[in-house]
């Protein structure tokens, strides 16, 4: 040490704070100064003599190689910091300084302890990728602009905001950040500098959009740092993308238009009311005009709604408990109050008490409900049997209360093509035809497209004409629904409205079609309960035909026998008394022929009649059989020819079916026919017997035939019924010229 007495530089020596080394050329330790002890716990007499190395933390070998080589090279500005183990095992971070004396070869080192010093290094790095990673969460960087040099910083995030790489890129200044801003964002980032500089240390905030290098949308707040000499010193503050917020708060605002809900917050405290913008809206107020406040909030309900609502409110607070509150509220024009459902629930915050919740329209769900209970309450009626004008009266009355319209009618669509009058309400008395046949009318349009129509208002509308009793009554707005009948349309149901426009035409021609459809059931259910009581009446009637059918066959039997056997019968024994009393011989033979004849006439007729109305022709002789001997009696009752074919192929299928049905027919025939001939048919098709008896007689009306049942004749239907019971049909038809009538049975043989 040039200029150092060697004592002195002893001292100095056992003296340094600094730990100082002496290691010969074989890396072993010459000497060691005191500080070795104080900063790792050995005494130098425990160092002399041992490897440096084996002090030197593993981790660290290869960069202390790199220096000790530096070193040999005389590379003056060769530092290393490595670690090194403390006599009780934990170890020390040490930063050195060495050299190499080539004259003994000695190195000589000086080293400092900076263990704190890497801690609070490795702690400020910790810290501040914490917040790197706060910020890149959260989607805010910050920045400062030093006033006086011009520097600036931005965090990493503040780099990732603007779309760019901190690693190659410099931050912006003003000019390069309004470039990217929209032109419209331009002023209002030049207003908020300007009020910064203003009132400086009080924060600013902007939000603009970027539009590069992406869309975005960004909020800064600004503020501006003043110097000891009272200029402007550091301009500093924090950027947030906000895109997504306000991407979200969009989506929310629609959700929130959508359903009429709308939320808000309050402090108990001093009333202070935060509301989104959903309950603007409910309330009718402008979000950017004065606070609203406790006050707006009871004045807008009605008197005895307020009163409920406070007391709610009270006990929800005093609980830490929720409520919900209905109450009204003017509508938009101020001509009607909505129906709103307050929800809330009381939370605290630290010393604060608050009560957060929603506001929600319910007024579309509450007539929703109205119009299902009104519609319930209908269904009822009918079930209960009233009548129908009744029914169409009430549909008028919940049409125009529940709609609001001041006007409603049920027309029913008659024969001719005409509307009539079936109900009326805000017309005063009317009846017989609405609209005549044949005119134009939107009721005609809706008709024939069976479809739902509705005029918003008519002194605009295109489409349909505007009637003259519309116009006279004063009547701007229109809705027509078609009451569908099972067989066809009934007729329409329509609501008038004196003030044009239709609120949520959707729902209301929703509820008048459910109303129509309720008419048109009703209607089909009366109607076919008259069919039911119809058909009832033919079936009793029927089944009295048939606990007839025995009388009439012992009838038939009856005057066959009377009219015919019995006579003959008679006539012989009165032969055979006379015979006894005949004085001689040849007179006596002659009334026993005449007996004789008699006895011969009446065992034919007594044959012919079983062979006709016995089944055990049927069953030993057969179909034809069977059916000649009915065809032979039936032509001497009637006065006819009768025709008889019967296809063998026909015959053991529907036998005595085809011949009841036949007998009855050929007996109409005999009756009412005036036939000279007729013919019965009996063949096989298609999976089926068909009988068909067809004569040339008088013919019969249709007509007549439909009415014969309700004026006690049912012949016919009772032979359609035993025909349709077994799957069958029949048919009855005329000749082409009037004459004739031809009865087509057709028997399913499947």
């Amino acid at each position: 040490m040039t200029g150092i007495a060697p004592r002195h530089a002893q001292q100095l020596f056992m003296l340094s704070r600094d730990l100082l080394i002496v290691v010969d050329d074989e890396r072993r330790i010459v000497s060691v100064n005191p500080s070795w002890e104080r900063v790792l716990g050995y005494r130098p007499e425990q160092l002399a003599g041992r490897v440096i190395s084996e002090l030197l933390h593993p981790g660290d070998t290869d960069c202390t190689a790199k220096a000790i080589e530096a070193i040999a090279h005389e590379d003056p500005s060769a530092q290393v910091e490595n670690r090194y183990r403390h006599a009780d095992g934990h170890w020390v971070w040490l930063r050195w300084t060495t050299a190499r004396d080539e004259r003994d070869g000695f190195f000589y080192g000086v080293a400092r302890d900076v263990s704190a010093e890497r801690k609070a290094a490795d702690e400020a790095s910790e810290t501040l990728r914490r917040m790197e990673d706060a910020q890149r969460v959260a989607r805010v960087g910050s920045w400062e602009v030093d006033l006086l040099t011009g520097q600036r910083f931005y965090t990493r995030e503040m780099f990732a905001i603007q779309g760019r790489d901190p690693d190659v890129d410099p931050p912006w200044d003003r000019d390069d950040l309004l470039s990217h801003v929209v032109p419209e964002d331009h002023q209002r980032i030049n207003d908020a500098a300007a009020r910064a500089y203003a009132e400086p240390g009080v924060p600013v905030e902007v939000e603009y959009r970027m539009h590069t290098p992406v869309a975005r949308v960004s909020r800064t707040t600004i503020e501006v740092v003043i110097g000891p000499d009272g200029e402007p010193r550091l301009i500093r503050g924090t950027t947030q993308d906000v895109t997504e917020l306000r991407e979200n708060e969009r989506r929310l605002a629609e959700a929130e238009e959508m359903a009429r809900i709308g939320s808000f917050e309050s402090r108990v405290s001093d009333g202070r009311l935060i509301w989104s913008a959903g309950t603007y809206r409910l309330y009718g107020m402008d979000p950017d005009g004065p606070p609203p406040t406790r006050e707006v909030f009871y004045a807008s309900m009605l008197p005895e709604e307020a009163a409920v609502a406070v007391a709610a409110i009270r006990h929800a607070v005093e609980t830490l408990g929720s409520y919900e509150i209905e109450y009204s509220l003017p509508s938009g024009d101020g001509t009607s109050r909505i129906r709103v459902l307050g929800s809330g629930e009381v939370f605290r915050a630290g010393d604060e008490t608050y009560i957060r919740g929603t506001i929600q329209d319910v007024t579309r769900q509450r007539l929703i409900t109205r119009q299902q209970q009104e519609i319930a309450r209908l269904g009822q009626l009918a079930l209960a049997g009233t009548d129908l004008r009744h029914l169409f009266d009430e549909v008028c009355r919940v049409a125009t209360d529940l709609l609001g319209t001041d006007m409603a009618n049920v027309l029913a669509l008659q024969g001719d093509g005409s509307l009539a009058f079936a109900s009326s309400r805000g017309f005063g008395d009317v009846s017989g035809t609405a609209i005549p046949a044949g005119n134009d009318s939107i009721v005609r349009h809706a008709l024939g497209g069976d479809q739902p129509l509705v005029v918003a208002d008519w002194h605009a509308e295109t489409r349909f004409p505007y009637s003259a009793a519309l116009r006279d009554a004063g009547v701007r707005c229109t809705a027509v629904v078609p009451i569908r009948g099972r067989d066809g349309p009934f007729g329409v149901l329509t609501t008038h409205a004196l003030e044009p426009g239709v609120a949520t035409p959707e729902q209301n021609v929703a509820f008048l079609d459910a109303l129509a459809a309720f008419l048109a059931t009703a209607i089909d259910r009366l109607r076919h309960e008259a069919e039911i009581a119809a058909l009832a009446t033919l079936r009793g009637r029927l089944v009295a035909e048939n606990l007839e059918a025995e009388e009439r066959v012992r009838q038939r039997i009856s005057e066959t026998l009377h009219d015919g056997a019995l006579q003959d019968l008679l006539a012989a024994r009165q032969d055979l008394v006379e015979a006894g009393t005949a004085s001689d011989a040849t007179s006596r033979e002659e009334m026993v022929g005449y007996a004789r004849e008699g006895v011969e006439r009446a065992v034919r007729l007594l044959r012919e009649a079983v062979h006709a109305l016995h089944p055990v022709v049927l069953q030993h002789g057969g179909l034809e059989a069977a059916m000649q001997a009915a065809a032979g009696q039936a032509a001497r009752q009637g006065n006819f020819r009768a025709e008889v074919v019967v296809d063998p192929e026909a015959t053991g299928l529907r036998d005595e079916l085809v011949m009841s049905l036949a007998r009855e027919l050929l007996t109409n025939c005999a009756k009412h026919a005036q036939a000279e001939t007729v013919r019965v048919t009996v063949g096989r098709e298609d999976g089926a017997v068909l009988l068909e008896v067809a004569d040339d007689g008088r013919g019969i009306d249709p007509a007549d035939v439909a009415a014969a049942p309700m004026r006690g004749h049912i012949g016919l239907a009772s032979l359609t019924q035993r025909v349709e019971a077994v799957g069958g049909s029949l048919e009855l038809g005329n000749a082409p010229d009037g004459r004739g009538t031809t009865v087509l049975a057709r028997l399913p043989i499947d």
